[in-house]
């Protein structure tokens, strides 16, 4: 072999190995970035449903149920591929506290705060509170209400947080009925909705809280 043919296979390997690198650039820097958004933007809108399901299985379960009646929905926070990670927060929400005909009483409302954090989208947290759904601060559905009478979900138990990249089950159990009439005096706790709160609740003679339980199973 000639050294003129050994150069030119040494500058055409070179030439190979230049191209190479230039499309793994390309698809780093272009092609990869918009295949996780693509991703995210799924997982955004799996996330959305997932929420919704659980708003929809609660309130089913009390319009047409009956007490110890159980329903749950699969969330999945994070992934160990696409997103930093997410996390599921469940714990005792705004505090209530009114009179009513045969004395006074006190409540938690039922909270459940869903967040995942992307690596090309803004950071998403849908919370679930007494029924309502609210999304980046803003209200996204409201709770159950008609002719200054209210349906709250309520919850009294340990606060759980999981921080997952697997998929996380949500149980939630259906446990009682408390209906109250002639409410006055109502007060709204301090919470990061408590401005919702106390402007729906304002008006309201009647309440019904509906008890539940809550509970998490992360996959193995």
């Amino acid at each position: 072999m000639s050294s003129d043919q050994a150069v030119s296979e040494i500058l055409s390997f070179i030439l190979i190995l230049g191209i190479t690198a230039l499309g793994i650039t390309v698809f780093t820097a272009a092609v990869l970035p918009e295949m996780e958004k693509s991703e995210e933007i799924s997982h955004e809108n799996q996330l959305t449903e997932s929420v919704l399901s659980v708003k929809t299985g609660i309130d089913k379960l009390w319009i047409l149920g009956d007490c110890g009646m159980q329903g749950g929905a699969i969330f999945f926070p994070g992934s160990e591929i696409l997103m930093e990670g997410g996390t599921i927060l469940i714990k005792e929400g705004t505090k209530l506290s009114f009179d009513y005909d045969d004395g006074e009483k006190t409540a938690s409302l039922l909270f459940i705060s869903v967040t995942s954090a992307y690596r090309t989208l803004q950071q998403s947290e849908y919370i679930l509170e007494g029924g309502a759904v609210f999304e980046e601060g803003t209200v996204f559905l409201l709770h159950s209400e008609k002719d200054k009478s209210a349906a709250l979900i309520c919850f009294t138990g340990e606060e759980v947080m999981l921080s997952a990249n697997c998929p996380v089950t949500i149980y939630y159990t259906y446990n009682s009925l408390e209906h109250f009439t002639n409410v006055t005096n109502l007060t709204v706790s301090s919470s990061e909705n408590q401005a919702y709160w106390k402007k729906r609740l304002v008006n309201i003679e009647n309440i019904t809280l509906l008890n539940y339980e809550v509970r998490t199973v992360a996959a193995a």
